[in-house]
């Protein structure tokens, strides 16, 4: 039905060197008949546009390809256009306060599109508009009412109405849900719901949940398209980097981790990075990033079954020269062991079986578990610690042991559980944040010193000659932790070991090292493995969890899907545990 192909939308702009501001760039899908489509970016990022364009009030100078029915719209005359336009598409304007005539009833609004293309007579139309109302939700009584007379539900029901009034074979709606309550963006969304029964639906949003039930879904930023694909499928497992963080911002009902902010700020119109839109905020950009913008390429992924290439696979759309987000550790087959002596007994303990797991760029993944299970030996191999009895582990597509001890440690930092474990208690604050700097040299005093400040407040630490000559007894257990991360930050590590940071440490000042991390592993990009024995808290800082039992990893899945239906059976002990503990507390403190 709409097929759109190399769209470009630009105009003209005095005080851009190029004279141009390309508000769309490239864009290219097509919807079928019957089907949805949902667009989904930040605001700024070409969506309303997109809608304009399609329905020829856009302005500017539009190039490509519109499609519909066969014909390409952008070969039309005004005259030609004018007929397409509320009669075989419509459009459902964000703001209903600049749509809707102030002077005019509902009535006169809703007959003015079906009189004035002469599809029925006054009093037809009169009919048509009270049935139209009832259809959208609301009772004919209000055909006599003003739009200052209506809530702001009432008046987006009213404009649905509007765009229903000719039987149109494609809607487009413009943020239907922007600034509703969530009982008449309930009732919206069941609205949506019935129109694609009938019509073709092309829903435009910055909200997830608004375009969540739709068959299909498209990322937008500034003005090109990020991910495309099936919606449900790219909700659950997002492949670009932008939908992943796009996604993190977004209060989903069964959203477990606290929500966190895109990095960064989207690049104005008039002044775009030369390669990829993105690569100003993206976590694992690489030198191409900056150099040419990527290709919008297909790919398989793998559907729920695991299946792929046509057999249960899932195709989609990825504009990225890395294939989408990319892994920076793989862990294969790990397995370790200990000999434990005891009454003069020497006997083999097992402290990791066959382990195997993946860590992408940019996500905090908890590790779960008892004491004694693993958790720190797993963090200790992966760190280079300890030799692996058997099993490989690559970091960014290379085996650990085969990589520059200095290069390796640069990147891959660890916060111990004890901070006395990662600090000389001979050293004074400043020392023991500057060793890794003098570890890897090539930097000058005086800027070792400044990048010490610098991550000190960072982590809300003072940076003056005081603080900076205290030695660790003279420290708080908070503050002393705070200074581990600095050391364990001052190398710009891409890889973060966070081993039961807070373990030593009372619920407040547990609470602000939390944030603190999820802080800077956000506008660092880092990717962190967590590592804890609380559940709870896992859920509240991670994007997955790992659940570890006896040197096994016996369940991981992203954290909603593990809280809410854990598959192990050890893993709904954990969190049954943990909602009994809640439970027992809540209601100490209610007696």
């Amino acid at each position: 039905m709409l097929e759109i192909n190399d769209l470009t939308l630009q105009y003209t702009a005095d005080f851009v060197e190029s004279g141009i501001i390309r508000v769309l760039d490239g864009i290219s899908f097509y919807l079928k008949k019957g089907e949805s489509i949902g667009i989904i970016g930040e605001s700024g990022s070409g969506k309303t546009s997109l809608g304009m364009a399609v329905m020829g009030l856009s302005g500017g100078e539009v190039s490509g390809e519109i499609r519909f029915g066969g014909v390409n719209l952008l070969d039309l005359t005004d005259e030609e256009m004018r007929v397409v336009r509320w009669n075989r598409i419509s459009m459902v304007m964000q703001n209903t306060g600049n749509v809707l005539n102030p002077a005019y009833t509902v009535e006169e609004q809703i007959t003015e599109p079906i009189t004035k293309h002469g599809l029925d007579s006054k009093i037809g139309a009169q009919e048509r508009a009270s049935l139209l109302l009832r259809e959208v939700g609301l009772d004919s009584d209000k055909l006599n009412a003003y739009p200052v007379e209506l809530s702001g539900g009432e008046r987006q029901q009213v404009l649905i109405a509007m765009a229903l009034a000719n039987d149109p074979e494609l809607i487009i709606m413009d943020e239907p849900t922007a600034s509703l309550d969530v009982l008449t963006r309930r009732r919206i969304l069941g609205l949506l719901d019935r129109i694609k029964e009938e019509r073709s639906l092309l829903v435009i949003s910055h909200d997830a949940s608004t375009v969540a039930s739709l068959e299909n879904l498209i990322v937008l930023y500034s003005g090109r398209v990020m991910e495309a694909g099936k919606t449900d499928l790219l909700l659950k497992d997002p492949r670009h980097p932008y939908t992943r963080d796009l996604l993190r911002a977004h209060p989903f009902m069964d959203t477990t981790k606290d929500l966190q902010g895109i990095r960064g700020k989207m690049p104005t119109l008039y002044d775009l990075p030369t390669g990829c839109r993105f690569s100003t905020r993206c976590t694992q950009k690489i030198a191409i990033c900056e150099e040419r913008p990527p290709e919008l390429t297909g790919c398989r992924v793998r559907g729920e079954d695991g299946s792929q290439d046509g057999d249960g696979g899932t195709y989609r759309r990825i504009a990225c020269h890395r294939g989408g987000i990319h892994t920076l550790l793989q862990v294969n087959s790990l397995n370790k062991e200990y000999q434990n002596r005891s009454r003069n007994r020497s006997r083999t303990v097992a402290a990791l079986n066959d382990i195997s797991f993946e860590l992408q760029v940019g996500e905090i993944v908890a590790l779960v578990g008892a004491t004694g299970c693993g958790k720190s030996t797993l963090a200790k191999v992966v760190t280079r610690i300890f030799k692996p009895d058997s099993g490989e582990i690559f970091y960014d597509g290379e085996e650990i042991h085969a990589i520059d001890a200095k290069r390796f440690h640069k990147d891959v930092q660890m916060i111990f559980q004890d901070p006395l474990d990662a600090v000389n208690t001979r050293f004074h604050v400043l020392k023991i944040v500057r060793e890794p700097l003098e570890i890897q040299g090539k930097i000058e005093k005086q800027e070792m010193i400044r990048k010490v400040k610098h991550t000190l407040d960072e982590i809300n630490l003072p940076s003056d000659d005081i603080f900076l000559k205290k030695y660790p007894h003279q420290l708080s257990g908070g503050e002393l932790q705070r200074v581990t991360i600095a050391r364990a930050l001052i190398t710009d590590p891409k890889l973060l070991i966070a081993d039961e940071p807070t373990a030593y440490l009372d619920p407040s000042v547990q609470a602000k090292i939390l944030k603190l991390l999820m802080r800077m592993q956000n506008t660092r990009g880092m990717t962190m493995l967590f590592i804890t024995h609380d559940i709870a808290l896992a859920r509240k800082v991670s994007d997955r969890i790992f659940v570890m039992r006896e040197g096994d990893l016996v369940e991981q899945g992203v954290s909603s899907d593990v809280i809410y239906s854990p598959k192990h059976v050890y893993t709904k002990e954990l969190v049954y545990g943990a909602e009994g503990a809640a439970g027992y507390i809540y209601k100490s403190i209610r007696s």
